[in-house]
Parts: C-alpha cells; sequence; structure tokens
C-alpha cells in the first residue's frame, strides 16, 4: 500500500526521536517494557552525620579487654509491672538521642557503690548519625551504660552481656544517665554517678540491631512498624525501611502532630515460677 511521503517522513522523525530512548532505560522506567525492580532504601540519607572525627576514641576514656576465655550471658525474665513502650512515635518522644552506630569499645566493667558485686559495663558507641538529637552535639562517640559486665566472668543481668558486639550496627533510642540505674532520678547519684552517658530507653528495649539485613528489636512486629488493622504485619522490616519509618516518626514529632499512645490493661505483678 503507497503512503504518502510527508506520512513516511513524520514515522521516520517519531522513530528517531523515540528510538534514542530504547536501548536505555528511560527515566524511572527499564527498556523491554520491564517494571523498575523496587531499589533498598538507602538508610544513610535520614541520618545527620556526627560532629567531629570518629578515627579514635577521646584519649581520657578509659578502654578495656574481655577476660580470655570469657562466655557472654543473656538476658534474664524480667517481672513486674514495668509497661515498656510499643510504637515508634511513643519511643520517639520518649528517647533524648536516636542514634545509629558500631561498637568502638568498652570500659572493661565496674562494681557500683556502695553495691558491690552490681556490674555495669560502659560501651563506646562509634556514631554513624542521628536521627534525633535533642542536646545538638551530634558527638561522634557516646557512652551507653548497661547492667552486667565482664568481671569475674561476667555477671547475668536484665540485659545481654556483653550489650554491644563487634560487627552489629544498633539503632539505639537513649535516655541521659541521671545516676541511677536506667537513668530514673533519685536520690542514688552516688551509685552510678552522673557521667555523661546513656541508657537504652525502656530496660533495653530501645535497643534494636541489624540481622541480614533486617532491623530487629525487641518490640512486636505489628506494633513496631503499626500497620493498620486488618494489614499483615511483616516479621522485621529491612535495616532501612525500618529507619525510614523511624525518620517518619522523628519528623511527626518535630511538626508537633499529636500523638495519643495505645491503651493498656492495667499491669499485673508476677513472680515467674
Amino acid at each position: 500500500m503507497n503512503r504518502h511521503p510527508l506520512y513516511l517522513l513524520l514515522v521516520a522523525l517519531l522513530t528517531a526521536a523515540g528510538g534514542a530512548a530504547t536501548p536505555r532505560a528511560t527515566a524511572g522506567r527499564p527498556a523491554h517494557g520491564k517494571a523498575p525492580a523496587s531499589s533498598p532504601v538507602t538508610w544513610q540519607r535520614y541520618l545527620r552525620a556526627p560532629r567531629g572525627s570518629t578515627a579514635r576514641l577521646p584519649a581520657d576514656w578509659k578502654v578495656g579487654v574481655a577476660p580470655k576465655g570469657f562466655e557472654p550471658l543473656y538476658a534474664v525474665q524480667m517481672c513486674g509491672t514495668y509497661q515498656p513502650p510499643t510504637t515508634v512515635d511513643e519511643m520517639t518522644r520518649a528517647a533524648q538521642v536516636i542514634v545509629v552506630g558500631t561498637l568502638a569499645g568498652h570500659d572493661g566493667s565496674f562494681q557500683a557503690a556502695p553495691a558491690r558485686g552490681h556490674q555495669y559495663t560502659t560501651y563506646y558507641l562509634k556514631v554513624t548519625g542521628y536521627l534525633k538529637d535533642t542536646t545538638g552535639r551530634r558527638a561522634p562517640f557516646l557512652k551507653l551504660l548497661a547492667p552486667g559486665g565482664f568481671l569475674d566472668g561476667g555477671q547475668q543481668a536484665s540485659a545481654p552481656v556483653p550489650y554491644l558486639e563487634p560487627g552489629t550496627r544498633y539503632l539505639f533510642y537513649l535516655i541521659p544517665n541521671l545516676g541511677a540505674v536506667w537513668g530514673i532520678e533519685g536520690k542514688t547519684d552516688y551509685v552510678l554517678g552522673t557521667e555523661d552517658a546513656y541508657w537504652a530507653l525502656g530496660f533495653g528495649i530501645g535497643r534494636w540491631w541489624e540481622e541480614e539485613g533486617r532491623l530487629v528489636g525487641a518490640v512486636s512486629a505489628h506494633e513496631h512498624y503499626e500497620l493498620p488493622d486488618g494489614v499483615p504485619a511483616p516479621s522485621h522490616l529491612s535495616f532501612g525501611e525500618g529507619l525510614r519509618r523511624v525518620a517518619a516518626a522523628v519528623e511527626r514529632e518535630r511538626r508537633g502532630i499529636p500523638y495519643l499512645p495505645p491503651k493498656r490493661e492495667e499491669p499485673k505483678f508476677f513472680i515467674p515460677e
């Protein structure tokens, strides 16, 4: 079938214009009509870098080593009436600092006076970045306190010992040390002092870590990720997606969006058998 020369010229021009984009994908769309693969979340984009170098610890920080043959002890079941935060927004608003980092060392542990026999360890966190820092300092290293330690072969505690392990990336919700265990303010400042250090929020619940690319922790998936009713809850999220949700909660707090914590039953005291 004969075609008009002007028609053929128009077809040729359109083909030339569109053909240049065919070997490469057009913006956001791969070639051959395939849908773009879901790219992993670049989690670093949500973090604010620390102020200062992370090349070495401060010179005046004591650095200890674990005894030869030391075997870590893990958490015991806690009892009582304490009810921890259970959602990202609740934890975000309770924390003074939300930070991502890795282990940079520890002080070798110490016994709190005058209650000798109760061990504690100061862990040094090398900061990758901050999601929140109400102090405004964004220090390159932070001191994190935890019960239990490396003295005399280690001590069973309500938190895993060691609390931080080499080669693991952590996300911490932190509250300041006010002198007593877990940062609870009272008349016992002489026990741990009031050094510039932090506790993980909620008896260690504010300590999450990366495991095979996933962000895992002690808060259940459904409450942690705050999914609507009827939406299946994943067991875990990727580390990047987890940080994105935490960053969104930080932004809601910054913008002053009200948040009503979930209703809970009255706590019941129990004694494990």
